[in-house]
């Protein structure tokens, strides 16, 4: 499984998904490595934050849609905001248009760690320190 999820700091404070490798090659990949992170999520009983760093990974190939809407709608209660790290202008995009549909007030897009860093500070959550910031693995 190229799509990756661990716990980035030892408080179990901050989810992190990531890919070892060039990418996913289906939705059912994205998926198990979704409920994987959601019953770590369930591990702990207060807020946390999921970041996901999709960087420059293209999207398995099918209607991203309903997928981005089954992450978005199965999102558990503890976790007080997501934030995608995408690079791409399609994925961006798609993420963004699901984000809005769903109405979903948790959920971030962005391009970089500095700027969740950046709506990590706005919301007065603790930022990730730079040498906390795992390296891209692709």
């Amino acid at each position: 499984m190229a799509f990756k999820v661990r716990w980035l700091t030892d408080e179990k404070q901050v989810l992190y998904l990531y890919f070892e490798d060039g990418g996913m090659e289906n939705w059912r990949e994205y998926h198990r490595t979704l409920d994987q992170t959601w019953q770590l999520a369930a591990e702990v009983d207060y807020d946390i934050i999921a970041i996901v760093a999709g960087y420059d990974i293209p999207m398995p190939s099918g209607s991203p849609i309903p997928h981005l809407q089954r992450s978005m709608q199965s999102t558990p209660a503890n976790i007080l905001l997501s934030i995608n790290i995408v690079e791409r202008s399609f994925e961006k995009m798609v993420v963004e248009l699901v984000a809005k549909l769903q109405r979903n007030r948790r959920h971030y897009i962005v391009t970089s760690w500095a700027a969740a860093n950046k709506i990590l500070e706005s919301k007065n959550l603790p930022i990730i320190p730079d040498e906390d910031i795992p390296p891209r693995l692709h």
